[in-house]
């Protein structure tokens, strides 16, 4: 060390318990009749515990169907995107565009997935593509350099984009779209 100088002695990290900070003294529990009540997390364990799991029926009706909204997590705050507005998702790379009529959003959920929920209400155009029904306006065939080259794109409403749609899903979007 130098002389003449005087640091301060390193300070040890006392933390003896990693999960001490995050733990939670009072919690709002939320019970099967609908009433909540804010009481202590030993006790909200201990009564839940004597409540037994939840019936079968409730939670059926919990999971009745698809969700009626988005969740979207930006900038610390959770943003909740009504299905409805939602005109397309397209797959980039590992993420998966959704796209209404003001703006995009980013999601981390596979079109796979969102086309087995949402079955009713999109139509699989591309591989990496789902449209809502609801948005198509049309279509329009797009030229190529060659013959063999033009295909065909959706037009939707209100979204200035055009949509490739694949020669593999054609014949099934015609099919489908011919039916309403």
């Amino acid at each position: 060390m130098y002389p003449g100088r005087n640091f301060p002695p390193r300070r040890q990290n006392r933390r003896e318990n990693v999960n001490e900070s995050i733990r939670v003294r009072e919690v709002r529990a939320v019970f099967p009749d609908g009433t909540t009540e804010v009481m202590p997390t030993a006790a909200a364990l201990r009564k839940a515990q004597l409540a037994g799991p939840p019936a079968r029926e409730s939670l059926e009706r919990a999971h009745s169907g698809p969700r009626a909204h988005f969740s979207i997590v930006e900038r610390n705050r959770i943003q909740l995107v009504p299905i409805a507005a939602v005109v397309y998702f397209k797959a980039e790379l590992k993420y998966v565009t959704m796209r209404t009529l003001e703006r995009e959003y980013i999601i981390e959920e596979s079109l796979v997935s969102l086309e087995k929920e949402f079955a009713e209400t999109f139509l699989r155009i591309h591989r990496n593509c789902l449209v809502a029904r609801a948005a198509i306006s049309g279509f329009e065939r797009a030229a190529g350099s060659t013959e063999d080259e033009s295909h065909w794109e959706v037009v939707l409403e209100g979204v200035p984009e055009r949509l490739p749609v694949s020669r593999r899903q054609w014949s099934e979007v015609r099919e489908v779209l011919g039916q309403r």
